[in-house]
């Protein structure tokens, strides 16, 4: 019927604007990027992905109120859905709120227990809390999940070498 053929319509040109918005994004064109991604999400509101890619192009573009908004409204959609959690993490992270940080890092480490890049941002959280000690734990289970994770292995370095452990942060 005609709904389900506009429906159809709209999936395809959703799909088409982020991809293009993609293109526009990695040839530094921002504003046209900008543009594509908000047709897409306004084409197709409740498309998680679509939020998802708007949100990390606003963070890369240092836009991190408006990414924090996306991530926002992608999280009533789906509170389940680790990325956003990570996302929100990240962006905290970036406005040096480091206690919500460590929130929605718990979190989305709550939705995925393996998810390493969860594990490294918490870590990360907990160091600039000075909590060395547990900043190190998490790092050591990220670098568990994924043995060729070389950011760990640095947040780690940092962390040992604040705790005077020179010889072992040399060692990361």
């Amino acid at each position: 019927n005609a709904i389900d053929s506009l429906k159809h319509n709209n999936s395809d040109l959703a799909l088409a604007y982020s991809r293009m918005a993609e293109v526009f994004a990695l040839k530094n064109l921002a504003v046209d990027a900008r543009r594509y991604y908000d047709n897409a999400v306004s084409l197709m509101p409740f498309v998680i992905d679509y939020k998802l890619k708007l949100g990390a192009f606003l963070i890369d573009n240092k836009q991190l109120k408006a990414a924090k908004l996306i991530f926002e409204t992608a999280l009533a959609l789906n509170p389940t859905h680790k990325e956003i959690h990570l996302n929100l993490g990240y962006i905290s992270i970036l406005q040096q709120n480091f206690l919500k940080a460590e929130l929605y890092l718990k979190q989305a480490i709550a939705l995925d227990p393996d998810y390493a890049l969860a594990y490294n941002n918490r870590g990360i959280a907990k160091y600039d809390l000075d909590s060395n000690w547990e900043a190190i734990g998490d790092y050591n289970t990220a670098i568990k999940l994924n043995p060729d994770y070389a950011k760990a292995y640095n947040n780690r370095g940092n962390a040992k070498y604040s705790l005077g452990l020179y010889q072992e942060a040399i060692e990361d």
